[in-house]
């Protein structure tokens, strides 16, 4: 699996043991490119906002503390559907809900380029990038 954010390439594996249907329902819509921003209140990490998409699946191994290089699928619910991408120290919430804590599935682990994802997305809070699964 190939990650591609503003144009340096990511080597990631699926979270397949933890999230298995998540990764197989994921696997169905890439390659997949979208715009990323950073999020607004939970800490360092990215942010691809999917609206109404519905992936249609529940929770599995879900967490709202990702480790630097955890991409997360939040499928729907309290808030809109949206994959996160974990660079640094962040804990998911949704200030529509007051801040609650939002349940993310593990879904991909961008592979030994953690210190590159942190360089590369720190001090990007205002630049759009473009990101492409394939």
């Amino acid at each position: 699996m190939n990650i591609e954010i503003d144009g340096y390439k990511f080597d990631a594996v699926f979270e397949e043991i933890n999230s298995p249907k998540t990764c197989e329902v994921f696997r169905k819509v890439i390659p997949f490119a979208a715009q990323v921003v950073h999020v607004r209140w939970s800490g360092e990490g990215m942010w691809i906002p999917l609206g109404e998409m519905d992936f249609a699946v529940k929770l599995e191994d879900a967490t709202s503390y990702p480790t630097p290089g955890q991409v997360l699928l939040y499928p729907k619910g309290k808030s809109e559907t949206e994959i996160l991408i974990a660079y640094g120290c962040v804990h998911f919430a949704s200030k529509p809900v007051a801040l609650q804590e939002i349940i993310l599935q593990q879904l991909l682990l961008i592979l030994k380029s953690s210190r590159k994802l942190v360089c590369l997305l720190c001090g990007k809070e205002v630049k759009a990038l473009y990101l492409v699964f394939e």
